[in-house]
């Protein structure tokens, strides 16, 4: 099923999430449906909070169209290299170490039409659960790593606007509260 995605100033974008708790049926359904509503949006990442759901849970796919072309194949090769085996889900993530140093502009689905360029870790060590709830630990290096962050900051309570200057932050603001409202 697919899921409405949340904008700034939605309060859930900046709440602190709520641990996972129960590993059932119904977890393993929200995941499924976050999967579904991020190959619609499209994107490579989405946190429950974005979707309304203020738990500890997030989904990534850095190829959310498959591999189409011999740069699509250069691009995986590269994530690979990086730690990334394939679409991803993480329950309860935590950051247990971070090294080095990466600059990306991001965008979120959150906050259509922004982008922002965000200093992050460029490595990553991450312990979580499955969907099962059994442990996982992630290693992730560059943009699978970013991605890993960006999503995690979700569980934060935080977006985009908390990396930028505090006008450019009160503009974007403004800029999404008037597209919502002409919605």
């Amino acid at each position: 099923m697919l899921l409405n995605i949340v904008t700034l100033p939605d309060p859930v974008l900046s709440a602190q999430a709520e641990p996972v708790t129960v590993f059932d049926e119904k977890l393993k359904e929200m995941v499924s449906d976050m999967f579904e509503t991020l190959y619609a949006a499209p994107g490579v990442g989405l946190a429950a909070p974005q979707v309304g759901v203020s738990k500890q849970l997030v989904v990534i796919d850095l190829f959310p169209g498959g591999i189409k072309s011999d740069e699509d194949k250069e691009w995986f090769e590269e994530q690979k290299a990086g730690g990334y085996t394939g679409p991803l889900v993480l329950v309860n993530p935590q950051i247990v170490e971070k090294s080095g140093a990466i600059s990306f502009e991001e965008g979120c689905l959150s906050l259509p039409g922004v982008s922002w360029e965000v200093k992050r870790a460029e490595h990553v060590l991450v312990k979580a659960q499955n969907v099962e709830g059994e442990p996982i630990t992630i290693d992730a290096t560059g943009f699978f790593a970013v991605c890993i962050q960006h999503e995690l900051d979700h569980l934060k309570g935080l977006t985009l606007v908390n990396y930028m200057p505090r006008l450019k932050m009160a503009a974007v603001i403004r800029r999404l509260r008037k597209r919502k409202a002409e919605e």
